[in-house]
Formats: structure tokens, sequence, C-alpha cells
């Protein structure tokens, strides 16, 4: 960790625990959530069901709760990109 020039060490983000990858970007900051993790997710998603994909049904299978909210537009934004249908609503 890199030392503040106050003193104590700042956390590099991208790296708290349930993040599985280190070298992917954090998406999601309060359930620490990285990019990786969102694509196995939609991948499996997608492979098993014909449901919407949602940013809610991403959470659901990583076994995490969002809290402010504020990756949703990010998170539904990959979801195009990873071969999923994008959802309207925010379905949890």
């Amino acid at each position: 960790m890199p030392l503040d020039a106050t003193g104590p060490a700042i956390p590099d983000l991208r790296f708290l625990p349930g993040a599985t990858g280190t070298a992917a970007p954090l998406i999601c900051t309060c359930a620490g959530i990285n990019r990786s993790d969102i694509e196995r997710a939609v991948a499996a998603l997608a492979a098993g069901e014909d449901a919407a994909i949602s940013p809610g049904r991403v959470y659901r299978f990583l076994g995490r709760r969002p809290s402010c909210g504020s990756c949703m537009d990010t998170i539904r934004e990959m979801l195009p990109k990873t071969g999923a249908a994008p959802a309207s609503p925010i379905l949890f």
C-alpha cells in the first residue's frame, strides 16, 4: 500500500477482500465487485437462463447487495458489451 504524506497507508480499493481478480478495475466499492466479477456473472447468467440480465441479478449471482447505487449505470453499460441484453428496470 502506498504511504500518505500524513502517515497512514492509503488502501488501493481495487484489492478489497471479495474481489476475485487483482488486476481488474473495481466497479462497486461498497460490495468489492470488480469488472471481472461482473463479466463472470453475466456470462454465467446468459448461459443459464433466457431472462434479461439486470444489475440486480448480477448482484444476486455474486451473493452481494448494492448499497449506494452509484455503480448501477456502469454495470448496466457493461451488459451489452458482455453479450447480455440490456434490462430497463433495476430488478433486485
